[in-house]
């Protein structure tokens, strides 16, 4: 586990990069050595948005014993965390 690299150099990405391409909706960095473009990977997009949704299953279950001012809280919490970990789960390929 360790921040995103590129695929055709291994060159590391900086965090601020990929946390702004993945919140802004951009799917590629671009390497800043070698100049590639990298897009996010199928798989890396499916994950996150499944962990983001996770937290409406539960609310769902649970939303006559919870206030909706918790299930704010904790949703906005839960999104947070997803954001600031993303860089070191996101995996960026090279497109032919």
């Amino acid at each position: 586990m360790s921040i995103s690299r590129c695929s055709h150099c291994s060159n590391k990405f900086k965090w601020k990069n990929v946390i702004s391409s993945n919140m802004s909706g951009r799917r590629s960095v671009q390497c800043k050595n070698c100049k590639t473009n990298n897009y996010l990977n199928v798989i890396t997009r499916i994950v996150f948005t499944i962990l983001e949704f996770i937290p409406f299953v539960f609310f769902n279950v649970l939303f006559d014993k919870i206030s909706i001012g918790i299930i704010i809280v904790f949703y906005l919490l839960w999104t947070a965390i997803l954001v600031l970990i993303s860089p070191l789960f996101t995996v960026y390929n090279k497109r032919n």
